[in-house]
């Protein structure tokens, strides 16, 4: 399997890093796919996630990324809106809930569980959803369902230079680790003093959307873990 270096990715698109910052951000996104996908000809299907619905994202008050570690073969195609049903009775649901509790605590706002589940029902939109692993692979059969540690963490470091470009790109204010803050080490530069920053965006160790406890308890851990962060400055 061929892995791109950054003196690759200089030389597969003349002065590429500094064409992705001159464009607009979604021409920019675009073409950071196109050079992913045209160095990776061995992944079966690519995923294709990032930001959701821009026009959303862009009228969006607090800018959330959640980060993922894979996702299934029928499920390649990630951006549009989403919910608030699909293969996890919770996975949507959760998303929304943690997005505008997110949202609360990150403008300095009061906000309960209470109030949270009130909007569960509602699709996403205002979010980006970015997979560490782009190669689609995952398939539903039966006990195969579970991601593979070692296999994440091969394509964090691999990809790791194009994952932290379209991070970078998409530019958000809080990014929302679901089970993958482990991996991101691999991907930003974090400072060992400071995990849960990555310059001044906030980054949050959680758990994965489709994890079994109870609403009322992801809410409300939710709660206190972003209060710290907001308390730490």
């Amino acid at each position: 399997m061929n892995r791109l270096t950054f003196f690759d990715i200089v030389k597969s698109d003349k002065d590429y890093l500094n064409e992705l910052t001159s464009k607009d951000r979604d021409e920019c996104l675009s073409e950071l796919k196109r050079i992913w996908k045209n160095n990776r000809n061995d992944y079966e299907v690519f995923c294709d996630d990032g930001i959701l619905l821009e026009n959303d994202w862009d009228n969006s008050r607090t800018k959330i990324i959640f980060l993922l570690k894979e996702t299934f073969k029928d499920f390649n195609i990630i951006k549009g809106k989403h919910g608030p049903n699909g293969n996890s009775k919770t996975f949507w649901r959760k998303m929304q809930m943690w997005t505008h509790i997110t949202d609360k605590i990150y403008n300095g706002e009061e906000i309960t569980h209470l109030e949270a589940i009130k909007i569960k029902e509602k699709p996403n939109s205002e979010v980006a959803y970015v997979n560490i692993k782009k190669n689609v692979t995952k398939s539903k059969e039966v006990y195969k369902t579970n991601s593979l540690d070692e296999d994440i963490r091969k394509y964090a470091i691999s990809d790791a230079i194009l994952l932290k470009k379209q991070i970078d790109l998409i530019n958000p204010n809080v990014i929302i680790c679901c089970g993958t803050y482990k991996y991101l080490k691999y991907i930003l530069p974090l400072d060992e003093n400071q995990k849960n920053k990555y310059n001044d965006i906030w980054i949050v160790d959680y758990r994965h959307l489709s994890n079994r406890k109870s609403y009322k308890s992801d809410n409300e851990d939710l709660i206190v873990k972003l209060k710290n962060i907001k308390n730490c400055g």
